[in-house]
């Protein structure tokens, strides 16, 4: 079922349907972005804390998290 939602990064109203992410289209556009860009990085670099993630791009540690959390990253 769609609804109207708030987009929980930046707050835009958009149609949001069961099962998928609390976040408008663009937002999750820019999340599976740096998601990639994680996941490139990770490849050649496969020790990285999750700090020096957070540090290299730019995003909050709970955002790093949170791809954990969907699992779309895991932890040695």
């Amino acid at each position: 079922m769609s609804k109207l939602a708030n987009c929980i990064r930046c707050g835009n109203v958009y149609i949001y349907s069961t099962g998928s992410y609390n976040v408008c289209p663009q937002c999750k556009s820019k999340y599976d972005e740096v998601f990639s860009a994680i996941r490139e990085y990770l490849i050649e670099h496969p020790n990285s804390s999750v700090m020096e993630l957070a540090s290299k791009f730019n995003i909050s540690v709970k955002s790093i998290r949170s791809y954990i959390q969907d699992e779309r990253l895991s932890i040695r």
